[in-house]
């Protein structure tokens, strides 16, 4: 593994919450009246080429006149900030299928689409389905739960906001770089165990014949090529145990827990809400993301749901072998999740 770096991260992707609250300007962009008749004859496009939302590429969702602005939005998401906030997408004018499409559209101007679950699923539903996080292979997603700092097994991920909660469902994005620095100024003894890594389970997603939990320690920080990636997940780490029997010792679980620590300092993250027809784009090699607990409403109509899209950046960062191999035997995190499941037939 690689040594651990010590030095702070001083580049555009090391920034504090409480100095980007003041300037949202260079982290949102509003759509106009243009761009929304622009959307609406690319969804028309797309409607004619009869690919299906999950298949979608750019050349069958054409932005023209959006080009460059979205150009610009994967610069800052890949090279920059991290994480962009598209906003004015009227989405009480479109059906479910066509929030898809829209979805899928915008998002391949960002990246490939690739899998996100066993069952090969392109498209994600952010929703409350009754499950409780902390069972086993539970994904937070499938909960109204709080979801701690965390990031996702793809280059970038694209939510659309489709309705809110009732309450709560509150989002929280943060720097990993500056998390970084917060620990190196704080706590420089976690990070050691944190550039060394840990074994991460696969949560029930590995291939036949492949371990159930990493064959290697995964980095929670990686330098490589003077870039700071981070990947964080604590549920991925302490569930490896139920596979493996083996607890983390107290310095591990207290390395491991430093980051989320960190991330929580005031001032450190930005907060905001995700209002419907919202989409956020952001990069979880120099982000993490959180959101809080959520009251739904009784109404399955009203209740909170986003769309989700995990994307092989057209950008991709060069990344050390042992951050980006996460699946064992060579399998690259930007393959998406292995397809090892089928639904049942309803």
């Amino acid at each position: 593994m690689a040594n651990a770096h010590l030095e702070p991260v001083v580049d555009r992707s090391a920034w504090r919450g409480e100095d980007l609250a003041k300037c949202p300007e260079e982290w949102t962009y509003r759509l106009n009246e243009g761009d929304l008749r622009e959307i609406d004859a690319a969804l028309a496009a797309a409607r004619a080429s009869g690919q299906p939302a999950t298949k979608l590429a750019r050349g069958s969702f054409p932005l023209s006149g959006l080009a460059a602005t979205f150009g610009k939005i994967a610069n800052e998401v890949n090279e920059g900030l991290g994480f962009f906030l598209i906003k004015g997408l009227p989405i009480e004018r479109y059906s479910a299928q066509d929030a898809e499409l829209l979805l899928s559209g915008v998002g391949s101007h960002f990246g490939n689409s690739i899998t996100q679950n066993a069952f090969g699923d392109i498209i994600g539903h952010v929703r409350d389905i009754g499950a409780k996080l902390g069972q086993k292979d539970v994904r937070g997603y499938d909960t109204n739960s709080e979801l701690r700092f965390h990031n996702d097994e793809s280059d970038l991920i694209v939510l659309l906001c489709l309705r809110q909660a009732r309450s709560g469902g509150l989002s929280s994005i943060v720097s990993s770089a500056q998390v970084f620095n917060e620990l190196l100024a704080r706590h420089p003894e976690t990070l050691p165990q944190l550039f060394e890594g840990y074994i991460f389970s696969l949560m029930g997603e590995h291939r036949a014949g492949v371990s159930p939990v990493s064959d290697h320690k995964i980095p929670i920080f990686s330098w490589f090529e003077a870039l700071m990636s981070c990947r964080y997940t604590i549920n991925t780490v302490l569930q490896a145990s139920q596979y493996t029997g083996k607890e983390l010792g107290e310095e591990e679980r207290k390395a491991l827990f430093a980051p989320l620590e960190a991330a929580r300092t005031p001032g450190i993250a930005l907060d905001f809400a995700l209002e419907p027809g919202d989409i956020q784009i952001a990069c979880n090699l120099s982000t993490l993301h959180q959101r809080t607990e959520y009251v739904d409403f009784d109404d399955p109509e009203k209740k909170r749901h986003l769309l989700r899209l995990w994307l092989a950046s057209h950008q991709p960062r060069p990344l050390a072998w042992e951050f980006e191999e996460r699946f064992n035997g060579g399998w690259s995190f930007r393959k998406g999740i292995p397809v090892t499941r089928q639904r049942q037939a309803a």
